[in-house]
């Protein structure tokens, strides 16, 4: 078994010596004939989208500056603090609620008797006054007889003719009293929820699910009726504004997509054009551009500086990598490789656009040919070269 593993171990290192040697032999070829050693690729046409790049701001999609709208008091207990997230409807701030206590008890007492009366003394006065009305209407319809007869003198009849219309007019007043003690009890009532309200408003609540943005008014400080005291902002989602110039402006739809590249955390977004601006700014000659981004995780924070990136149109193009490009004086040139001859020559170019690493070649190069793009820098026109791989 030993005698094995020796010859094995043997046979191995046998191979490495003519391994070896063999790539020793091509190095020593290689370098005895002058070749350099490079990298080729070949020009294919690409296609890649036409954009710009512009810089903003992230914010939130809602902010909501939250004041009272009642008349105010002294502020009694703050719940929040900047930075935390609530939910709709938490309470985030109470007044001291004792005079707005003070004036329920006030109108619930105006209210119940308005409804008291309404249901007890209005009543009563109706059917006193009726029940007087129907005896004087019979004493006056036995009068009017008796004196038609002329067995009563006519003094007679003018007094019970007076208390008839008397008790007529009472019975009216009766019922006019409804009407006006009813609507006493409509604006008791209404005085009543007014103040229900406006107790249940010294509780000032979240109107929606968001984050504390700012914290305005301190305890112990009067909160006067629509004066903010809370900043609220929503940041499930928020946008950044980026100003577009008037060239490229009407290339930009809402509802298409971008990428969004945050700085402070460098970290792509994708993002949706929710507005484009109609309007330029008067001071930048831009037009306002809106782009959403969902923010689930809370990883972006208001005031953060992002690069969003809006494509335009797609193009095709001869694309090449920017590295591949030697700034000469007479203008910038590659090194296209010719498999005939195996030597490679320079050739100008004209360069368009930079398309992330790479560069947009107007002129100068064309599809199939194959440039250096690894050790370019050793070369000179007419070089025999060495290549070790083609791209």
């Amino acid at each position: 078994m030993k005698k094995k593993i020796i010859i094995l171990f043997g046979f191995v290192l046998a191979m490495q010596s003519i391994l070896v040697g063999c790539s020793f032999q091509e190095e020593q070829e290689v370098m005895a004939q002058g070749l350099k050693p490079v990298v080729v690729q070949e020009i294919k046409e690409e296609n890649y989208f036409d954009q710009i790049s512009l810089s903003g701001n992230i914010k939130p999609t809602k902010t909501i500056k939250l004041a009272y709208k009642i008349p105010g008091g002294i502020i009694e207990n703050i719940f929040v603090k900047e930075g935390d997230a609530v939910n709709k409807n938490d309470v985030m701030m109470q007044l001291d609620a004792y005079d707005y206590e003070l004036k329920l008890q006030a109108d619930q007492a105006k209210w119940e008797s308005s409804k008291l009366k309404m249901e007890s003394g209005i009543p009563s006065k109706i059917n006193q006054a009726k029940a007087a009305l129907d005896v004087t209407t019979k004493n006056y319809e036995r009068m009017k007889n008796l004196y038609a007869e002329g067995a009563v003198p006519m003094a007679k009849m003018d007094e019970i003719e007076a208390t008839y219309i008397a008790a007529t007019n009472t019975y009216q007043e009766a019922l006019d009293a409804k009407e006006y003690t009813n609507i006493e009890l409509q604006q008791a009532e209404a005085a009543r929820d007014a103040s229900q309200s406006n107790l249940k408003e010294t509780k000032l609540l979240s109107p929606i699910d968001g984050v504390v943005l700012k914290k305005i008014a301190e305890i112990g400080e009067t909160a006067a009726q629509g004066y903010p005291v809370i900043v609220l902002g929503q940041l499930d989602k928020v946008e950044i504004e980026v100003g577009a110039s008037d060239s490229s402006i009407n290339k930009i739809k809402k509802g298409q997509k971008a990428k969004v590249y945050v700085y402070g955390i460098e970290k792509e977004f994708e993002g949706i054009v929710s507005e484009v601006g109609a309007l330029a700014d008067t001071e930048t000659r831009t037009f306002p551009v809106k782009v959403v981004i969902e923010n689930e995780e809370n990883e972006l924070k208001p005031g953060m500086v992002g690069k969003v990136d809006i494509p335009l149109s797609e193009k095709k193009a001869v694309l090449i990598p920017i590295d591949a490009i030697m700034n000469m004086p007479e203008g910038p040139i590659v090194f296209i490789y010719s498999e005939k001859d195996g030597v490679v020559r320079e050739q100008k170019i004209t360069p368009g656009e930079i398309v992330k690493d790479k560069l947009e070649v107007k002129e100068g190069l064309k599809i199939g040919d194959k440039i250096v793009i690894e050790g370019q820098f050793k070369l000179k026109d007419n070089d025999k070269i060495n290549v070790e791989a083609i791209k």
